[in-house]
């Protein structure tokens, strides 16, 4: 079901605010005029509505829709790399945190509403499963994977935004 939202949202007491204050500038750029008193209140309400509309759109109204969403992708990239298998400070595997968190929270969310596909990568991009997930390449190549995944059809912004992750990639490659 589509709906209006706004970039910069603001709550009801701004939205209060705004409009008295649009009123009252309203009001005062004609409260000295000589304009007779039927047509100083037109003027008014009309200074008022484009007022009122102008700050409307520097709110930045946009469309907001859920129709669609299950045919979007959202490939779920893991690291499968020898430095997973390391302890957290919490004593537990990396590759066993993320396996738990992407079971139990990430795959439980995302599927409700997109076509989600979970890969794994170090050395190579493929399809994995979360149980399947094991700790056993001798590198991961973020970047190789991400362009393979650009090539499976992925958004190029997404992908973009994926290489931000690239922090244990580097410390793979110099660990072995």
């Amino acid at each position: 079901m589509a709906h209006l939202s706004f970039t910069t949202a603001l709550p009801w007491w701004g939205v209060l605010l705004v409009a008295v204050v649009i009123g009252v500038i309203a009001w005062l750029a004609y409260a000295q005029s000589v304009v007779p008193r039927p047509r100083r209140n037109v003027l008014i309400v009309l200074r008022f509505i484009t007022l009122a509309a102008l700050v409307l759109f520097l709110m930045g109204p946009v469309r907001v829709s859920d129709e669609g969403f299950r045919n979007v992708f959202v490939p779920v990239l893991v690291d499968v790399s020898r430095s997973m298998s390391i302890d957290d400070a919490d004593e537990q595997r990396r590759i066993d945190r993320a396996r738990d968190v992407l079971t139990r929270d990430l795959l439980p969310a995302l599927n409700e509403q997109f076509r989600v596909e979970v890969l794994s990568f170090g050395e190579r991009l493929r399809d994995a499963r979360p149980a399947d997930l094991a700790a056993t390449d001798r590198a991961s190549d973020l970047s190789g994977a991400l362009a393979a995944d650009r090539d499976r059809g992925v958004e190029a912004d997404l992908v973009a935004r994926l290489q931000r992750f690239r922090s244990d990639d580097a410390q793979d490659e110099g660990a072995n």
